[in-house]
């Protein structure tokens, strides 16, 4: 295991571990992209900094699920993006800086065994993004054309006009999208409609022209 400069680790705990071995690595980017291939497998334990330092495709070939070089990160941010972007990157981990000595063993033993380590926030952002992608993937071409006219911002009336359908036939093709890509599909077109602003803000009731 690797531990790069600035990784804020209990490294005289982690050297009680048997199982581990330890290398305290103070250069970053290049120098420490080829330590890890040298003495690959293994697992960088690196600071925010130390991951940003390496060049995002040329760790993509190396690092990551089914390759020989696995990273966990420590860092506290609380930007989602950022995790995501590391993510991209093939991180097989995230770990807070104040984290104890027993988590941090845990998190890298289940990384070395295959497993990823993700805040349960993170994770849930990551489940929510890929769901509605999947749901439209399994959209109907007929439901992919209510859809669209929807999301602009058409009334059932309009969509069934457009269509050549009668409303009920699209009120049972909005319930199907609904039910594939998370519900909201009506009133993500309201808001687009009407510039940004939400239909049911002010006296509490939903725009009654929708149909």
């Amino acid at each position: 295991m690797i531990i790069a400069d600035g990784a804020k680790v209990p490294t005289a705990e982690l050297s009680r571990c048997r199982d581990l071995t330890l290398v305290r690595f103070a250069a970053l980017g290049p120098e420490l992209l080829s330590l890890c291939e040298r003495l690959s497998p293994c697992l960088l334990v690196a600071s925010q900094a130390a991951f940003e330092s390496f060049v995002p495709e040329e760790l993509a070939q190396v690092a990551g699920f089914g390759h020989p070089i696995q990273s966990l990160i420590i860092s506290d941010s609380d930007d989602s993006t950022l995790y995501k972007q590391f993510l991209r990157y093939r991180c097989s981990g995230f770990l807070g800086s104040g984290a104890s000595a027993a988590d941090l063993v845990t998190a890298i033993r289940a990384i070395l065994s295959g497993e990823l380590w993700l805040p349960r926030r993170i994770l849930s952002h990551a489940v929510r993004d890929l769901a509605p992608a999947a749901g439209v993937n399994r959209l109907t071409s007929r439901q992919s054309e209510v859809l669209q006219l929807v999301e602009q911002g058409l009334t059932n009336r309009q969509v069934a006009e457009s269509l050549g359908i009668s409303r009920e036939t699209v009120r049972l093709h909005l319930r199907s999208v609904n039910s594939k890509v998370g519900g909201g599909v009506r009133r993500r077109g309201v808001v687009r409609a009407s510039g940004g602003r939400d239909a049911t803000d002010g006296p509490g009731h939903l725009n009654r022209n929708l149909t």
